[in-house]
């Protein structure tokens, strides 16, 4: 993760298990206890880390996508997912998480804030957490006040409260073919918009 840091990477998707010594760690492979796979990085060395980065680099933030919970035996993913939230806000790197105001309630989705809202002066020296929720957690789960935020992969519905939606009205393409062009288009025009900004004193 320090390599990877320093050398641009802002976005990491971290899928971590219960290893039998009672530790967090990344992981990969088609079921947790499959005869291979891969076990990666600890919990603490990441985290630990990625502290030790924002703390250095104020004007940086890094976005951490934690999904696909699970322990040793393949199950538990809920008593896993609500363990590594746990551990990361008991961690000091909970202290640089985004948080939402206190009119963000735990339980209550509708006073929880659109995280795609969110502009880079209002990130920056933060570390963006998004947890995907298993089945029925998400009011568990989700706590934007605490640092905790929401995201959605498979979904092309409007950005939620709450949440991250990888797909929204500006990333809206599912394929390579349709977003190359679809981007660029966006891309000239927001140069545009910039560039006529700024030839009228603007920013």
């Amino acid at each position: 993760i320090p390599d990877q840091l320093a050398n641009g990477t802002r976005v990491f998707d971290l899928r971590f298990r219960l290893n039998e010594d009672g530790k967090y760690y990344t992981w990969h492979a088609p079921t947790p206890n499959a005869f291979f796979g891969m076990t990666g990085e600890s919990f603490e060395s990441i985290f630990n880390a990625v502290n030790g980065f924002l703390r250095g680099n104020p004007s940086e933030f890094v976005i951490f996508e934690v999904t696909h919970p699970a322990d040793a035996n393949g199950s538990n993913q809920i008593q896993t997912q609500a363990g590594v939230i746990q551990a990361i806000l008991d961690h000091p790197v909970s202290e640089l998480l985004l948080k939402a105001d206190r009119t963000a309630v735990k339980g209550r989705p509708e006073t929880w804030p659109r995280l795609n809202d969110k502009t880079y002066g209002d990130v920056k020296g933060h570390l963006i957490v998004l947890v995907e929720p298993r089945d029925g957690t998400e009011l568990d789960v989700i706590d934007p006040q605490n640092g905790i935020w929401g995201v959605r992969f498979n979904s092309f519905t409007e950005m939620q409260h709450g949440y991250y939606s990888v797909y929204d009205d500006y990333a809206n393409k599912g394929y390579l073919k349709d977003m190359k062009p679809n981007q660029l288009t966006k891309w000239r025009n927001h140069t545009e918009a910039l560039q006529a900004a700024e030839a009228k004193g603007g920013k």
